[in-house]
């Protein structure tokens, strides 16, 4: 989420200026107060401890045969492996075997050493030799928050993008008792309504909710009367069997405990964000890219000769760009690129497929970003 400051530049560099000042010589000596503190650990903790311990309440839900997964996966069999990554992250592994259908569900855990966050992602495999019964409702994240919260709990959310003069607009909802909140995408796209992460404010303890999931996903944040809060996190729709051998998987989801106020809880997020899942080349994170595209995008009148011309034209008036976008519609779209799932060149419109566009790109110092969607047909 995005963050305004109420400050101007100009006292930003006037606070800034006054820092080293105001410190003087102890600045030298103080050493530097962790920003993860020992109360946001010990929330991760204790919520590891009342969850992923045998016994625990599961942090996920499914149907099976149509019975909730509740009523029978305590009595599956249950293994349980631990594997040390690295020194910030261990993987806990949960299994569940149905000896009747040979169903596996695993839930995949990597909790953190460095950081108040935790983790996981769900599969489901068919080991055995017939279909499985129903696959239904699943919910990678089903969480209730006890004991009971008095009063409101805030949630703090973003709009998407879908090219309107709100996206990325910061939201807050209150969450009285009673409340039904429902979030979610819409045709297949994961941020054009509300992006997916989530930061909810209680009274005594607050949690980040993060979902990765590149298609259609739902959450849903509801207060019973007597203060419970419950939050259910998932795929949009899931309603299937498994074949033999065939194996589905869950979004992903993370969730990170933090004290005090939400923009802590941000910035808390930003900094594990940063650490854990920036993708580093060479062991260095990514610099900052500038990309354009050709303006006939959607598939009207995009092709490899403007491409190329809208390159060169960049070039000539020396804009800083290091990345040629190549954007929807050129794949065959016939003429409006919301005709996807063929992902391949269109041939009429790019004779040489894409390499004579990104070769040219290249010759003049750019690399390629290219455009595409698995997730909608």
């Amino acid at each position: 989420m995005t963050t305004l400051n109420p400050c101007g530049p100009s006292a930003l560099w006037g606070l800034l200026a006054f820092l080293p000042l105001a410190l003087g010589a102890h600045a030298a000596s103080a050493a530097p107060r962790p920003f993860v503190s020992d109360g946001d650990k010990r929330l991760a903790r204790q919520w590891l401890a009342s969850t992923m311990a045998r016994g625990g309440a599961l942090p996920f839900s499914f149907d099976y045969g149509g019975q909730p997964s509740s009523g029978f996966l305590p009595a599956w069999r249950r293994r349980h492996a631990t594997t040390r990554l690295d020194a910030q992250r261990t993987r806990d592994e949960y299994a569940f075997d149905d000896p009747r259908t040979g169903l596996t569900v695993r839930c995949v855990a990597v909790r953190y050493s460095d950081f108040p966050a935790v983790e996981w992602t769900v599969f489901f495999r068919n080991n055995g030799r017939a279909d499985t019964p129903l696959l239904s409702h699943i919910q990678a994240l089903d969480l209730r928050l006890s004991p009971a919260i008095p009063g409101d709990c805030t949630l703090h959310y973003s709009t998407g993008s879908h090219a309107g003069p709100d996206d990325y607009q910061p939201r807050t909802a209150t969450l009285p008792l009673g409340a039904d909140l429902p979030l979610g995408g819409a045709s297949g796209w994961s941020t054009t309504e509300v992006l997916s992460y989530f930061n909810l404010v209680g009274p005594d303890a607050n949690v980040l909710v993060g979902l990765g999931w590149p298609g259609n996903w739902r959450a849903r944040f509801t207060r019973d009367a007597g203060g419970g809060l419950r939050i259910l996190a998932g795929q949009g729709l899931t309603h299937f069997v498994l074949h033999p051998g065939e194996e589905a998987r869950s979004p992903l989801i993370a969730l990170q405990f933090y004290t005090g106020d939400w923009i802590r809880g941000q910035n808390l997020w930003r900094r594990w964000m940063v650490a854990q899942n920036l993708p580093r080349a060479g062991g260095q994170p990514p610099p900052p890219i500038l990309a354009t595209a050709a303006p006939e995008i959607g598939g009207l009148h995009y092709n490899q000769a403007n491409e190329i011309r809208a390159m060169d034209l960049a070039a000539q008036e020396k804009l800083p760009v290091n990345h040629w976008w190549i954007d929807a519609g050129w794949y065959p779209c016939h003429g409006n690129w919301y005709n996807v799932g063929t992902w391949r060149e269109d041939r009429a419109e790019f004779p040489d497929g894409l390499r004579t566009v990104t070769d040219h790109a290249r010759r003049l110092g750019m690399r390629q970003v290219l455009w595409f969607e698995p997730e909608r047909v």
